[in-house]
């Protein structure tokens, strides 16, 4: 098989800690001061959650391959090509992302483009999975994917977040656009602020 889900844990830091911690059987309390030593990451308040594997994160890229061979293997055809339009009749497992509502019209499906950045890195296996609301003034989350190793051979931390407004796309078009684009400036101001500071 082929691994995809790394337990390496989950540090977590927002306005109710406990409330997290509530819904999890083995979350614990941690100091920031702890998460620095034991993990190198800095946090803007001093306290935070730590929940150890198997939390952790997925990588989608490994996944998907493991996926598609299971498919296979359950006697699925793949078809691993541009797709205009989806045979009648037949029961398709459709897994176009954002593209998805132009194969299936009618499908209530809000697309709310986000900037991700990726920050070139060492390994580092052990480092956990972040979550932190409210990280830098004008963003109200953060995430990220600890260090993964990516098709080009390099290994990258990537981010994301939420930095308000998210517009929602309804143009594919528009929607091919911002793909092919270099994402929002404020965005990614926001999340190279929480990644550095």
């Amino acid at each position: 098989g082929v691994d995809f889900h790394f337990p390496v844990g989950l540090v977590a830091q927002m306005a109710d800690n406990d409330a997290w911690a509530a819904n999890s059987s083995t979350a614990v309390p941690i100091e920031a001061a702890e998460v620095i030593d034991r993990f190198g990451i800095h946090l803007p308040l001093p306290d935070a959650i730590f929940e150890p594997g198997p939390a952790g994160f997925v990588d989608p890229r490994r996944m998907v391959i493991a996926q598609v061979e299971a498919a296979r293997r359950a006697g699925a055809t793949i078809v691993d090509d541009v797709v205009a339009e989806l045979p009648k009749g037949e029961r398709v497992l459709v897994a176009a992302g954002a593209f998805t509502p132009e194969l299936i019209p009618g499908l209530a499906f809000d697309r709310r483009p986000r900037t991700t950045l990726l920050a070139e890195t060492a390994p580092h296996p052990t480092m956990p999975s972040l979550i932190v609301f409210d990280p830098v003034p004008g963003c109200e989350s953060i995430y990220w994917v600890p260090p993964t190793v990516y098709p080009d051979g390099k290994t990258y931390l990537k981010i994301g977040g939420s930095v308000p407004p998210i517009p929602i796309i309804d143009d594919p078009a528009e929607l091919r656009a911002w793909f092919a684009g270099e994402g929002s400036d404020t965005e990614a101001e926001a999340l190279h602020q929480a990644l550095t500071t």
